[in-house]
């Protein structure tokens, strides 16, 4: 709220990113309402929630949600915010009137702004480092200079640093850097030397203006950089110390400095960065417009109190040399700096000839140290060669197991392969039963005999079998796990279906007995088919067709 005051802005604007269901939403908006002054003013507070999936904004847009998931909130809060509908809490009108949710994606969509807030929790850590850096850069571009983005707990990312300033990194509270370009928008443009018509001196003008153009008047040259050198601000004397080439344009102050001065504004950035002191550079030989003059930088670097960005401010002082640059020689500068060379080298040569006999001692007591060091530092090598050759056996034996374990697992998946078809194959309905009479696993076959529902619950085997005729099961599971017996009987079903039942105990690996296997097959029965006994042939009296062929009697019978 105080930025938005700070900046003028009616209405402090935030934005959720990937809203989800909108529980983030509302808990921002519940926050900025009631931080409003005075609180839960409507119009104050506008929060854009955003998605790219339709169905979770149609659940945000309800704003209800169960009252279980507002337990962590302060009771006033809640009953100020949400009414309750059974066991639902459902957002009131003005919560609901505050946000606007609307699909969105941020990485083909457009992105808004001139926002004080920007919420993108949980998914920063998930992007590789390439779309953090243009995500980042597209949420700086959406806030205000200064305003603040909101990350998941302990979220972020080491390409933040461009872009945002730590506020509170274990909540993932950042705020937005001024850049350079934030800083052209908001600050004027440098002012010009064209001239101006002559005016009353204090024309509308206030006091703090004239002191302001008159600091302006007599301060030294100076502009602002950031923490990459890149120019933020210049004042409108500066520009004598700038030499701008053909080209694009950049605002890297180390490009568009005077070559003279190069060296020693390099020096004098980054002592103040690294020391955050303020750093004053030797004076710097700098010829302008035939005039030989003495130039010293200054780099001061500085926190901005509104937008919290780390800035550096330059400082250029200027002096006339009392010799003029037109007497100097071509070679007078090689020759000072060979003079000082041969100063230096002599000093050095002097301290050298004037070390003591105890010095030559300390030197040798030095060098037996460095002696014995070395030999350490070979035992200690040595010592790691052995651990070395350990850890190479241990990875040998590692490489074995782990080529057992795959043998093992491709092993288990051949059985799990069979088994999964043998189940699908088997015409009879096979139920794994545990101790408590629990159905556990089940064969398809079982679907055509038992209710899904139940097997799919786990429910009891006396439930599951209720319409069978089976008044002791429950005892004789009960013996067959402690006698370890099989047992088979038929059993009928209310359709007068004939079933063969076997149970068997369940055996696992380790030898322990953990349930029973109960299959039920169809039985067939059919009544034997009456056949007809075989007709014996009756004996046939062929004497009388024989006495006639013969002539003989038929009346007599013949001898034998």
């Amino acid at each position: 709220m105080a930025l938005a005051r700070h900046r003028g802005d009616p209405v402090l604007r935030a934005w959720n990113v990937d809203c989800g269901r909108g529980e983030d939403s509302y808990a921002i908006a519940m926050m900025l309402m009631d931080a409003a002054n005075p609180p839960g003013v409507a119009g104050t507070v506008q929060v854009f929630a955003t998605e790219s999936d339709a169905s979770a904004l149609v659940h945000a847009r309800a704003g209800r949600y169960p009252a279980s998931r507002l337990a962590l909130i302060e009771r006033a809060v809640t009953n100020r915010h949400f009414a309750m509908s059974g066991n639902d809490a459902v957002a009131s009108r003005k919560l609901r009137g505050a946000i606007v949710f609307a699909a969105h994606d941020l990485l083909q969509d457009p992105p808004l702004s001139r926002l004080h807030l920007v919420a993108w929790r949980n998914r920063l850590s998930l992007l590789t480092h390439s779309i953090q850096r243009a995500m980042l850069r597209i949420l700086h571009y959406a806030l205000v200079p200064g305003g603040y983005l909101l990350l998941g707990e302990h979220e972020g990312s080491d390409a933040m640093d461009e872009w945002f300033v730590s506020v509170d990194s274990r909540r993932g509270l950042y705020r937005a850097r001024l850049t350079a370009a934030a800083a052209s928008a908001e600050s004027p443009a440098p002012a010009t030397h064209a001239p101006v018509a002559m005016e009353p001196a204090f024309k509308s003008s206030a006091s703090g203006e004239i002191y302001r153009r008159a600091l302006q008047h007599d301060a030294l040259p100076s502009l602002i950089v950031g923490h990459d050198y890149e120019i933020v601000h210049l004042c409108d004397r500066v520009g004598r110390f700038l030499a701008f080439s053909a080209g694009e344009p950049t605002r890297q102050l180390m490009t568009v400095i005077h070559p003279a001065l190069r060296g020693a504004l390099r020096v004098a950035l980054h002592e103040a960065t690294l020391s955050r002191q303020p750093v004053h550079s030797p004076q710097v030989s700098f010829r302008r417009g035939g005039r030989h003059l003495l130039v010293s930088i200054a780099a001061k670097p500085f926190t901005d109190s509104d937008s919290g960005a780390d800035l550096i401010l330059v400082l250029f002082d200027e002096t006339e040399s009392d010799r003029t640059g037109d007497g100097l020689p071509p070679e007078a500068p090689v020759h000072r700096i060979e003079s000082n060379l041969h100063s230096v080298r002599t000093g050095l040569r002097r301290q050298g000839d004037a070390l003591p006999e105890s010095g030559q001692g300390s030197l040798h007591a030095a060098n037996e140290a460095l002696q014995i060091i070395n030999e350490e530092l070979r035992t200690a090598t040595e010592e790691l060669q052995a651990r070395e050759s350990a850890l190479q056996a241990a990875n040998q034996e590692l490489s074995t197991l782990v080529a057992e374990l795959e043998q093992e697992m491709e092993r288990a998946a051949t059985e799990r392969d069979h088994l999964r078809n043998l189940r699908h194959a088997s015409e009879s309905a096979v139920m794994f039963v545990d101790r408590q009479l629990s159905v556990r696993f089940y064969t398809p076959a079982c679907r055509t005999l038992f209710d899904v529902a139940l097997l799919d619950a786990c429910g009891a085997l006396p439930d599951v079998v209720k319409g069978f005729d089976l008044p002791s099961l429950a005892e004789d599971v009960a013996t067959v796990m402690r006698t370890l017996r099989r047992q088979e009987r038929q059993v009928t079903d209310r359709n007068g279906r004939c079933f063969g039942m076997h149970l068997a105990p369940y055996v696992t690996s380790s030898d322990r007995v953990t349930g029973v296997v109960v299959t039920l097959r169809s039985v067939t029965t059919r009544p034997p088919i009456a056949r007809p006994a075989p007709l014996m042939p009756q004996a046939l009296d062929m004497s009388a067709s024989i006495a006639s062929l013969m002539g003989m009697p038929t009346d007599v019978p013949p001898d034998r």
